[in-house]
């Protein structure tokens, strides 16, 4: 516990690089830095963890609301994949619910890139929050009802 705890003093300095790192890369090489993210997200404190989650995802709806360009769907996409890698480590009861209802819409976009990304989001939900998703089982139905008609077969 106190190793993690002297990890965790310099999650403010270290998080920042990674995502940097993270958005500097290809898409194909990004896994590695993800699992990165992750591992350091559990040792983060828990205000701070908190405060990078709210900038990636203000960032995330700030990017989705400036257009649809492909540059655009790629850079949601790498955001999107910035905060799967941080869920794990949020609170199921002040996170969870922000990430769901910004993924919630892209259950249907038709972008096959962004409807993977909200799927494999609600997956990460259910594995690491799986009372969040329990307790808002209709609404997730209700969502998955919408979203068939336009769900892509890429997913």
């Amino acid at each position: 516990a106190a190793a993690l705890e002297a990890v965790g003093k310099y999650a403010k300095n270290f998080l920042p690089l990674l995502f940097n790192l993270h958005q500097a890369e290809p898409a194909e090489k990004r896994e590695p830095i993800c699992e990165a993210i992750g591992a350091y997200a559990h040792a983060a404190p828990p205000a701070l963890l908190s405060d990078f989650f709210r900038d990636v995802l203000r960032k995330l709806l700030e990017t989705a609301a400036a257009g649809s360009a492909a540059d655009s769907l790629e850079q949601q996409g790498s955001l999107l994949d910035l905060l799967l890698a941080l869920a794990p480590a949020l609170s199921p009861t002040e996170h969870a619910p922000l990430l769901w209802r910004a993924v919630r819409p892209l259950l249907s976009h038709n972008s096959p890139l962004l409807q993977k990304k909200a799927y494999k989001a609600l997956g990460t939900l259910a594995e690491h929050h799986p009372s969040f998703l329990t307790e808002r089982l209709a609404d997730v139905t209700a969502a998955f009802d919408e979203a068939l008609p336009t769900c892509h077969t890429a997913c």
